[in-house]
Parts: structure tokens; C-alpha cells; sequence
């Protein structure tokens, strides 16, 4: 898989793209343009990634166990083929996500499911459940890659801990983005186990889409 990589020294960001998205969105859509001041002034990196999406989530004929695995498997990609990747150019960096749209969830899952690595996720327009594409089957793999169960049922003191001081979340998202009550019932969830986060609705007609997000990366980053 293709990483496209943004910036010389800073926080490192691992960026997801849209559910159709490549690597390459994000330049496409112009962000490193508008993140060049923190790009060229070493405050942060953009490391753009590819997913499995397309033959995953939502290829129909991949059944839900299937799109479980395929899930924990790109998730250990990360793990163990970007992280190191990352490290290898910038060793002393902190590490965050981002993500627009379905690259929303996985930049919120991926910060997460491991508070000990990342310090920060932004998500633009961000889904995070993952049920949409699973019908009605259900079971620990679901459980463990969906945020709105495993934070729901999220009682341990010591990861709590570690959620309330060290990852900041942010949830941007616009007035008529139709991921708007999705991102207000997520911020919800974390409100009810005490977890700061920054859930910011944008409007003057702000939508789901790229000129929005634009804006907000502009603002968060």
C-alpha cells in the first residue's frame, strides 16, 4: 500500500481519506496547501494513506466475518508496517490521526483502541460506526473495531485514565452534514464517561464535503 508524506518535523498525523478516497485525496483536495504553514514551519507531518474500504466495508459480496478480519488485518498494517515507516523519518514526533468522512472512523478508532500511542485524533465529517455495513451480525470482532459499543461499555479505570489526559478529540462538523446527529450521539457517549473532547458544528450551511473541510483542518491543526 502507498503512503503519500507532507512536512519535515512536527506531530505526525496519520491521514485516512474518504471511503472512496486513495493516498493521494488529500493533495488532490488541496490540504497540504492549506496546512503549509505548519508544514513548512515543522509543526506537524501528513502521512496520507490508503485503506481497504473498497474491498471491505463495502464490497457486498465479502460477508461480515470477512470484513472483520480484513478490518483487523489493515489495522495491524498500521501497526506494524506505518508506524515504523513514521519513526524511520521522524523518530522523535508525537503521534495523531485524522480523517474525512469514513476517515474519520478509522483515525478515531485506530486513537482508541491505543491511547498509549497517539495524542490527538481530528476527525472532519467523521462516521464511526461501522454497523452500517455488518446488517445485523454481531460479535467480539464488531464489538472491538466499533468506538459506540466499546466506549459504551468502557469501565476500566486505567484507560479511562489515559483517555481523560492524554488524547484530544475533536469532531468537526458541519450543520448539514448528514453524519451531523452521528457525530452529536458520539460526543454523547463520550460526555457520559466523562471524556473530553471538542465537538465543533460548523454553520453558515456548512456540508459534507471538502471546502468545508478544508476550513476545519485550517482551524484544528
Amino acid at each position: 500500500m502507498e503512503i503519500l508524506a507532507f512536512g519535515h518535523a512536527g506531530e505526525d498525523f496519520l491521514a485516512f481519506p474518504t471511503s472512496g478516497g486513495r493516498h493521494v485525496e488529500w493533495e488532490h483536495r488541496g490540504l497540504p496547501e492549506v496546512l503549509s504553514g505548519p508544514l513548512e514551519e515543522g509543526r506537524i507531518q501528513l502521512f496520507c494513506l490508503d485503506t481497504v474500504n473498497d474491498i471491505g466495508w463495502y464490497n457486498k459480496r465479502r460477508k461480515p466475518p470477512g470484513k472483520i478480519k480484513l478490518q483487523q488485518q489493515y489495522e495491524r498494517y498500521l501497526l506494524d508496517e506505518v508506524l515504523p515507516f513514521i519513526r524511520s523519518r521522524n523518530p522523535l514526533g508525537s503521534l495523531a490521526t485524522t480523517g474525512t468522512s469514513l476517515g474519520g472512523y478509522h483515525a478515531m478508532n485506530l486513537a482508541l483502541r491505543h491511547p498509549h500511542l497517539f495524542g490527538r485524533c481530528i476527525s472532519l465529517g467523521g462516521a464511526f460506526s461501522i454497523r452500517r455495513f455488518l446488517g445485523t451480525y454481531f460479535d467480539q470482532g464488531v464489538f472491538e473495531q466499533n468506538p459506540p459499543d466499546y466506549i459504551a461499555a468502557l469501565e476500566d479505570p486505567a484507560l479511562l485514565d489515559q483517555y481523560r489526559h492524554h488524547l484530544g478529540l475533536v469532531l468537526a462538523v458541519g450543520e448539514r452534514d448528514f453524519l451531523l446527529d452521528e457525530n452529536r450521539r458520539f460526543s454523547a457517549l463520550l460526555h457520559s464517561k466523562g471524556i473530553p473532547h471538542y465537538l465543533d458544528v460548523w454553520g453558515d450551511g456548512a456540508e459534507h464535503d471538502w471546502p468545508w473541510w478544508q476550513r476545519m483542518a485550517a482551524k484544528h491543526f
